[in-house]
């Protein structure tokens, strides 16, 4: 089988220099105690550097490195003439705003530039540094949970009252949690094929897991229900035709059992021990069964939400804001949806060919190896958390960890 991974660059003195900056931005993105330490202002100032460095060191293919970069550039542009609020803000709330487009889009510019300079070695450095972070970042989040139960809920709303003493527990949030959750089935992967120690990935695996379910989230937790499944199944997903065969197969034994899918979370609910997590898995059962009512709360207001967007989706499905003599806010619950709103088709489109950018260019070479139905299986998890959720900062995971554990395997082929 023809390797296209096969001819890659050895390290060099200067990939060792750009191997401390993206590592720092990769401490910086999950350890939230450097937050406290940092700050945001010298975050965006590293996150510049990256973005300099990498256009630097890739100017002998500089027609290829500026496709990702231009496409990202005309996005967030029209994003920016098209927010309702954002174009009034002050210099700080311009500067968060770019903060939080940069920990998504800089991963994906990061991970072109490794790939078209072929830096290989470089990308499993640093996925190897996240995968080590994920893990560290886990075990204080789960002993911080112990002290503020509802930390990283509280993180994800930004009525953060306590924020530096969350943050000096190093407890991650909302970008945090599903950052672990798409990372997990490509995890499982490594633990399967025996590239980490079988019982230091069991145990990594363990308390991943624990701290998702901690944590209280509810999407969080089933997703996670979900990937745990890989991990049992008798056979590897090799291809994702496997695993779209798998997928169906649950969906129609999920459609057979509906009558009785409330009564099944309910018991569920029951059996977690988490009172918050508890609450919201008894509330998902109430809407299905009984539609909206109060225990249903989150659930219907998450409804009211979507519904919101797509109405104002509706309302100028073409250019979206700019049709409008007043800009309209979105839901705020959904990233594909909240971005069609506010953009309409034209941003839509947009975001489609840069999810597209990464897929063909980055995912795709690994198609002919066994790796590719679980890193494929985390893209369609970020696919499915961003109609259901928003995810701006789950950049990282996605762009950059999920290819360079692609990588890992076949490194290890090569060995």
């Amino acid at each position: 089988m023809h390797n296209i991974f096969q001819r890659y660059r050895v390290l060099t003195k200067g990939d060792k220099y750009l191997a401390w900056l993206f590592g720092a931005l990769v401490l910086f993105s999950y350890l939230p105690i450097l937050s406290l330490r940092v700050g945001a202002y010298l975050f965006l100032l590293l996150v510049g550097v990256c973005y300099l460095v990498a256009l630097f060191y890739s100017r002998s293919m500089f027609g290829r490195i500026i496709s990702p970069l231009f496409l990202i550039m005309l996005f967030l542009l029209l994003l920016y003439i098209t927010s309702p609020s954002l174009q009034f803000m002050g210099t700080r709330q311009i500067f968060i705003w770019l903060y939080d487009q940069s920990i998504f889009f800089l991963p994906l510019f990061i991970a072109s530039f490794l790939f078209f300079t072929r830096r290989y070695q470089l990308l499993a450095l640093v996925t190897q540094l996240a995968l080590g972070v994920l893990v560290i970042t886990a075990v204080t989040t789960y002993i911080g949970l112990n002290i503020f139960p509802e930390a990283s809920r509280i993180l994800a709303t930004g009525d953060t009252g306590e924020d530096f003493a969350y943050y000096k527990y190093n407890i991650g949030g909302y970008g945090f949690v599903y950052s672990l959750v798409i990372v997990t089935p490509a995890y499982i992967y490594l633990i399967r094929q025996h590239l980490v120690n079988r019982w230091v990935g069991l145990i990594c695996l363990a308390f991943l897991s624990l701290t998702i379910i901690k944590t209280q989230y509810a999407f969080a937790f089933l997703l996670l229900a979900f990937n745990l499944i890989l991990f049992i199944l008798p056979f590897r997903l090799v291809r994702p035709r496997t695993l779209i065969t798998c997928a169906v197969v649950m969906i129609i034994i999920l459609l057979c059992f509906t009558p009785w899918l409330p009564q099944s979370l309910n018991a569920l609910a029951s059996f977690v021990k988490f009172p918050i997590l508890s609450n919201k898995i008894s509330g998902m059962a109430d809407y299905l069964q009984y539609g909206n009512t109060d225990s249903a709360e989150g659930v219907t207001v998450r409804q009211i939400k979507y519904e919101e967007s797509i109405l104002t989706f509706i309302d100028s499905p073409i250019i979206g804001n700019l049709g409008r003599e007043y800009r309209r806010l979105p839901g705020g619950h959904s990233t594909f949806i909240d971005t069609l709103a506010i953009t309409g088709l034209l941003g839509g489109i947009l975001f489609f060919k840069i999810l597209q950018y990464y897929y063909r260019r980055i995912l795709k070479p690994f198609h002919l190896f066994p790796t590719f139905g679980y890193v494929y299986w985390s893209f369609l998890l970020y696919i499915i958390l961003s109609f259901i959720n928003t995810t701006n900062s789950v950049g990282m995971a996605v762009f950059l960890i999920i290819p360079g554990i692609a990588f890992l395997d076949q490194r290890k082929a090569q060995a």
